[in-house]
């Protein structure tokens, strides 16, 4: 379930939903109209987003969420802009004064919420840039899918969404606006999934959700470590229960610890109290070769001749990467091949040269893959005469 922080209201959860939305309405007066519709749409598509996923009845409920919270996040960015007096339109022409700007009938188009991070961002590519991009990818994927299993999947990306949200909204618009005081951290049933349940998880992975998992996986991978360790991207914590011989009256029920802020020796207890683990999900990637540099290592420690043709070949038949200009091109065998997309090129990796290695170093293996009989390196090589 998400919730916007560890810490539990005091007062009924009612009255601080409608105490806190009657507060940010009176001070919402401060704003032009503009700011405050869409401030106002960007808050009401958070709960809403917040309410779905936490319904127990709902099935679709990372999609639906996922797809408010975009809303959510696209309407707070222009409430943002009209605060601060500019326009979020797309624009079609011209320049200043002279700017004419996109209409879908009488409305003006807006930014969608991509434009949105680069106008605010100025491009720079932080966790919570990340942390949206990497939801608008899963919604573009399971918008026509039904996928209860995802939610355990990207529950972290999901939480940290929301408090990225929440911690954006007070930045702007002060803390009369947080929606942190509407909602408290909703019940579970288990820490522990029943062993049938598992079952059919896997049994989605392997097939429906073999596509998502494989987006999740791959878009996860190529984050840098900092990236992916941000709290920001995806938010990690470990949910302790507190012993009764070690907590007050005043003490609350429910407290988070963060993965990063746990000492060595709370770690080690954790084996006995553990409840809920949200496991990190770190990017792994070691030494990455290009193309060429990839044939040329394994033609060094083959006797046979290996040229880029070969390791077109190669490739082909271990199937490790998909051919040129697939729909999807980081659909790869991340062992072997990852998709840079930065550069927009393919690297391989350590175990793609050592497999070659191996297999390429028998002849019938090598015509076996490559198609041709293995020539030796020094064929045809007329030797050197010796100096007279």
């Amino acid at each position: 379930p998400c919730s916007f922080s560890g810490e539990l209201p005091y007062k009924s959860l009612w009255y601080e939903a409608v105490h806190g939305f009657c507060l940010a309405s009176s001070m919402a007066k401060r704003l032009a109209r503009s700011a405050k519709e869409h401030l106002t749409k960007a808050r009401e598509s958070c709960l809403a987003a917040v309410a779905a996923y936490n319904n127990p009845t709902a099935e679709f409920r990372t999609g639906t969420y996922i797809v408010l919270m975009i809303i959510a996040w696209t309407s707070l960015f222009h409430a943002i802009s009209y605060k601060r007096r500019t326009k979020p339109w797309r624009v079609k022409s011209g320049s200043g004064r002279g700017t004419r700007y996109i209409r879908i009938g009488s409305d003006y188009r807006h930014w969608e919420l991509g434009e949105c991070l680069n106008q605010y961002y100025s491009g720079q590519w932080n966790a919570i840039w990340q942390n949206l991009k990497f939801l608008m990818g899963l919604r573009d994927r399971i918008e026509h899918r039904s996928m209860p299993p995802l939610d355990h999947e990207v529950f972290g990306e999901c939480q940290a969404c929301l408090l990225n949200f929440e911690e954006l909204l007070e930045q702007e618009f002060g803390s009369e606006y947080a929606l942190n005081t509407s909602l408290a951290f909703s019940l579970q049933f288990s820490g522990l999934l029943p062993a049938k349940r598992i079952e059919v998880m896997e049994s989605l992975r392997r097939s429906a959700m073999d596509s998502v998992i494989q987006y999740v996986q791959t878009f996860r991978s190529e984050l840098s470590l900092d990236i992916a360790n941000d709290q920001r991207f995806a938010f990690k914590v470990f949910l302790v229960p507190q012993l009764a011989n070690h907590r007050s009256k005043d003490t609350l029920s429910v407290e988070w610890l963060p993965i990063d802020q746990a000492d060595d020796q709370t770690l080690k207890g954790l084996d006995r109290a553990i409840i809920l683990v949200k496991q990190r999900q770190v990017a792994v990637r070691g030494n990455e070769y290009l193309p060429a540099q990839a044939t040329r290592m394994v033609a060094e420690q083959i006797p046979w001749r290996f040229r880029p043709h070969e390791h077109v070949r190669s490739w082909k038949y271990f199937k490790v990467r998909p051919p040129a200009g697939a729909t999807d091109p980081s659909n790869c065998d991340r062992r072997y091949c990852q998709w840079d997309p930065t550069f927009r090129q393919y690297v391989y990796t350590d175990g793609w040269v050592k497999l070659l290695v191996t297999e390429m170093i028998q002849p019938k293996r090598f015509e076996e893959i490559v198609g041709r009989t293995p020539v030796p390196k020094n064929a045809g090589v007329v030797e050197p005469r010796s100096p007279v």
